[in-house]
C-alpha cells in the first residue's frame, strides 16, 4: 500500500491516502477531520490540565448528566438527556466514589445510584435509590483498586409518574 502511494502523483489524491501536511487525520462517521499541531497541542494540554486538577482534588469530578422521563401504561417517553464524561474510573482502595444529585419526581418513581467493578454489571450492596424530589449527595466507599463504572438511570417507572433527574459524580 505504500508503494502505491508513492506513486501518486497528484497532489489532491497524496494528502487524501498521505494526510495533510503537519496535521492528523482521523476517520469520523465518514468524514475527515483534521487537527493542526496546535489543535494537538491544546487538546493534550487541556487533558493533562484536568488530571494534574483531578489527582490533587481540585477539581474531582469527572462526569455530569441531565434526564427526564414520564411514563405511562405500557410505554415510557425520555428527553432532555445531555451526558458528558467519563462513566469508568481506576480507583483506588479507601477513595470515596460520589455522586451529587438533585431528583425531582413523583414518590412512585426513582433513580438509582450506583458504583460497580466493571465490567461487572450487577448492581453492588450499596446501590441507593432516591424517590420523590430530593437534592443530596450518595457516596461509596471503594473497597478494592480497580476500574468501576458510576451508574445512575430511572429505577422504577410506575404507569403515569413524571421524573427529572441532574446529577454529576466523581471521586476523592
Amino acid at each position: 500500500m505504500a508503494r502505491f502511494r508513492s506513486m501518486i502523483s497528484d497532489p489532491e489524491l497524496r494528502e487524501y491516502y498521505e494526510g495533510p501536511p503537519g496535521g492528523q487525520r482521523v476517520a469520523a462517521s465518514g468524514t475527515l477531520i483534521s487537527f493542526g499541531k496546535n489543535g494537538s497541542l491544546i487538546f493534550g494540554g487541556a487533558l493533562i490540565l484536568w488530571l494534574f486538577l483531578y489527582v490533587s482534588t481540585i477539581f474531582p469530578y469527572l462526569g455530569q448528566a441531565q434526564q427526564s422521563q414520564m411514563s405511562g401504561a405500557g410505554f415510557n417517553v425520555s428527553g432532555g438527556v445531555s451526558n458528558f464524561g467519563t462513566q469508568r474510573m481506576f480507583l483506588v482502595a479507601g477513595q470515596t466514589a460520589f455522586f451529587e444529585y438533585d431528583v425531582k419526581g413523583d414518590e412512585d418513581a426513582g433513580v438509582r445510584f450506583d458504583l460497580h467493578a466493571w465490567p461487572n454489571a450487577a448492581f453492588s450492596d450499596q446501590s441507593q435509590t432516591i424517590t420523590g424530589t430530593q437534592s443530596g449527595r450518595a457516596e461509596f466507599v471503594v473497597e478494592k483498586t480497580g476500574f468501576y463504572s458510576f451508574y445512575h438511570d430511572f429505577s422504577t417507572n410506575a404507569p403515569g409518574s413524571k421524573t427529572s433527574y441532574s446529577v454529576s459524580w466523581g471521586a476523592e
